[in-house]
C-alpha cells in the first residue's frame, strides 16, 4: 500500500521516475524489510542483529521508526541515482545499483518474514 502511495504521489513531488518498475520494487523491498523488522521486534520479541537498527529501536522504543527512515533512504538513493545518470548514454550502472537495492531489501525482508512464519 505504501509503495502505491509513493507511486501516486511521485508526480506531485517532481519524482516521476519513482513510478518505474525498478524503483517501485526497490521501495517495496525496503518496506518489506522495515515492516517485517518492526513486526518481529515489537510484536514477537525478536532482537535486531544490525547495530544501527538496534540502536534506533532501543532509542525510540519501537521498530516503527525504521519504516519512515527506510522510505526516506530508498527515495534519496533513487534521487541520487537519477541525478547522477542524467545525460549518460549507458544506464546499465543505474540498473545494476537499483538491482542491488532490490536484492538487499528483499533478502532481509524475506529472511525476517520466513523466520517469523516458521517460528525461528
Amino acid at each position: 500500500i505504501l509503495t502505491e502511495i509513493v507511486k501516486r504521489a511521485s508526480p506531485a513531488i517532481g519524482m516521476t521516475y519513482l513510478r518505474s518498475r525498478m524503483y517501485s520494487f526497490a521501495i517495496f523491498s525496503f518496506m518489506l524489510d522495515s515492516f517485517t523488522t518492526y513486526i518481529g521486534v515489537d510484536l514477537f520479541g525478536y532482537i535486531n542483529k544490525h547495530p544501527f537498527s538496534s540502536f534506533l529501536t532501543s532509542f525510540f522504543g519501537t521498530g516503527a521508526i525504521l519504516i519512515p527512515l527506510s522510505l526516506i533512504l530508498v527515495i534519496v538513493i533513487a534521487f541520487l541515482l537519477e541525478k547522477d545518470s542524467r545525460g549518460d548514454q549507458n544506464e546499465d550502472e543505474k540498473y545494476m545499483l537499483t538491482l542491488t537495492l532490490i536484492v538487499l531489501g528483499f533478502s532481509m525482508g524475506a529472511r525476517n518474514l520466513l523466520a517469523m512464519a516458521f517460528g525461528v
